[in-house]
């Protein structure tokens, strides 16, 4: 199951898909009625300056102030520990930081009965720079991890390759949006309909814009990293049509569409046919580029499938949050594969870009988002 670093995955699976975001079901045997796990993380205290004896001093004094007696027992080495690029496509310990290596490190702190636990990231680099992310390593990694005695993982999402995520391109933005969509046309027996997204359409969710009257923006997930984006309510949209067709059968379907590789104006559209807790889906994937972003254009013909009657298109995009939960997922089945008896805590950090409130529970045992709770603070300290 591991993830590509030249396309995002192809979804086959319904389960990794947005309509099933809401259905509770956890994915891969992920563990359920796990407790919090108490401990200490690196990063806040030494970045990425983390080394063995540091590591090894916190761990002794964990147990000399008695804290592990209070349920504190996992050790966690954040960014800034592995040397900075592969060996022979493995991921190895800094020499000068560690010295004595991750499997030694891991057997001191477990003979002092506490936990083990390292740091990733499902990009292609973790957040300091170094070029170690799981992103298509995820059973290697897996196995490595196992071998070294990791009881907790926390994996981050910088450098993502389909996401406009915490250092990543810009330009990535194409994964995560719709392209500006102007209209659809439906052709088939007897029937050739036009239909404006602005006059014929319907926005659902929050986030898309009209434009002038004319098109739609904005089709995707709202980023969580925003500050006025609270995790509340549906944090992603939609462009919906209704056509009511002479029979049932196979239509023609064009979109017409203008694209771009920047927030708001993407270029991989999804196009399903029926409410979201009954559809098919006809498309998914990227559209060619056109010239600007209000360039439009149609798409080739989509052919899709209607019964007689009333039926709902929906132009969308949900990858944000789908290529996330695949790439979790992968680094999970990697876990499963290399020793499905290993208990590790798999503990998503991925800032809140992708409303992990909504899918994390599937593959995670913790995740956080960063908006949940906003205030003022006037000059006298008080809340406001």
């Amino acid at each position: 199951m591991n993830t590509s670093r030249v396309k995002p995955a192809v979804l086959r699976d319904p389960e990794y898909m947005f309509p099933a975001f809401s259905n509770g079901k956890v994915l891969l045997n992920k563990k359920k009625g796990r407790l919090p796990a108490m401990g200490w993380n690196s990063w806040n205290a030494f970045g990425s300056q983390n080394n063995e004896e540091l590591t090894k001093a916190i761990a002794d004094a964990i147990i000399n102030l008695g804290l592990a007696e209070l349920g504190y027992s996992y050790v966690v080495l954040d960014d800034g520990c592995y040397q900075s690029y592969r060996i022979n496509g493995k991921l190895t310990n800094d020499p000068e930081k560690f010295p004595s290596g991750f499997k030694a490190l891991s057997a001191y702190i477990h003979d002092k009965g506490l936990k083990f636990g390292m740091y990733n990231d499902i990009g292609t680099n973790l957040c300091a720079g170094a070029a170690v992310g799981t992103c298509g390593y995820e059973d290697i990694d897996a196995e490595t991890y196992i071998d070294w005695g990791v009881d907790y993982i926390k994996v981050d999402n910088c450098y993502y390759l389909w996401d406009n995520a915490t250092f990543s391109d810009e330009r990535r933005a194409k994964y995560t949006y719709a392209p500006n969509i102007r209209g659809i046309t439906v052709k088939g027996h007897g029937l050739d309909l036009t239909l404006n997204a602005v006059k014929d359409g319907v926005l659902t969710g929050r986030g898309a814009v009209n434009n002038e009257n004319d098109y739609v923006s904005h089709i995707g997930t709202l980023d969580g990293m925003h500050a006025d984006v609270t995790p509340i309510g549906d944090l992603w949209s939609e462009l919906q049509f209704t056509v009511n067709v002479p029979v049932t059968g196979e239509y023609a379907l064009v979109v017409n569409y203008a694209s771009g590789e920047e927030i708001g104006t993407g270029r991989w559209l999804q196009l399903a046919v029926g409410s979201v807790e009954e559809e098919k889906r006809y498309f998914d994937g990227l559209l060619p580029l056109t010239e600007t972003i209000t360039s439009f254009q149609d798409s080739e013909e989509i052919i899709v499938y209607f019964n007689e009657g009333e039926n709902i298109i929906r132009l969308m995009n949900h990858r944000r949050q789908e290529n996330t939960l695949y790439s979790y997922a992968a680094l999970l089945d990697g876990f499963n594969k290399a020793d499905p008896d290993h208990d590790i805590v798999l503990s998503i950090c991925e800032w809140g870009k992708t409303q992990p409130q909504n899918w994390a529970y599937k593959v995670g045992d913790s995740w956080r988002i960063l908006n949940d709770i906003t205030f003022k603070v006037g000059s006298d300290g008080e809340a406001v």
